[in-house]
């Protein structure tokens, strides 16, 4: 299947491919004996093989599992909801205009909101009605007590703060102050899987170390 030149003769290249031949077997053979002639180097070997099997059991028996079993991951959750509840919570949005003259609807229609429930789109709608630009912006935040919000605010429902930046004029508004409560799953669901995964991780060791003692 190879192509030789003209020059070269039959006893050359046979000697040329018995010496390919050779090296292939001679560096074959050293792989081979490469953990029995250096221990730094098997142990490295073993460390790699029992990382890559204790890799794919965990991910069998714990991190997989977590994500793929529901039923179990529900349960773990119903039975510690305890352990997932909310601190005292404050209801805040924060309204941008790009227009002064704006200000005061805006504050009168914050303070019907939550009564009425409007979305941010309606509140845009409410205040900019057919507009092509919009003329204001909304953004909602739930905040627990303790944590640092971007723009401070007195923990009041019904507490209002105007911030103006250059051109752009910010009106905070506490909406509503709820109190401490138990979480809805789907908002930590992520906490609960890794929870989840340290609970099967030590219950699966618990079971090897009672089947396998340990001296």
């Amino acid at each position: 299947t190879k192509q030789y030149r003209l020059s070269e003769t039959l006893e050359g290249i046979a000697e040329k491919k018995c010496s390919e031949m050779i090296n292939r077997e001679l560096i074959a053979h050293e792989k081979e004996q490469l953990e029995n002639k250096y221990p730094e180097f098997r142990y490295l070997m073993e460390e790699y093989h029992d990382g890559i099997l204790l890799f794919n059991i965990m991910d069998k028996q714990v991190w997989n599992k977590a994500i793929a079993d529901t039923v179990g991951l529900r349960s773990y959750f119903d039975l510690h909801s305890n352990d997932y509840m909310w601190k005292d919570r404050a209801d805040v949005s924060v309204y941008t205009l790009k227009e002064e003259s704006g200000l005061d609807q805006t504050r009168k229609l914050a303070k019907k909101r939550v009564k009425m429930q409007w979305t941010p789109e309606k509140m845009v709608a409410l205040l900019c009605g057919s507009d092509t630009l919009s003329c204001l912006e909304v953004s909602d935040h739930l905040y627990e007590k303790g944590e640092t919000p971007d723009i401070a605010f007195s923990w009041k429902k019904g507490f209002e703060k105007v911030i103006r930046d250059n051109a752009v004029i910010k009106l905070l508004h506490v909406n509503r102050l709820l109190p401490p409560g138990p979480k809805v799953f789907a908002e930590i669901r992520g906490q609960v899987t890794a929870d989840y995964q340290n609970f099967l991780d030590t219950q699966w060791t618990g079971n090897l170390r009672a089947k396998y003692p340990v001296n």
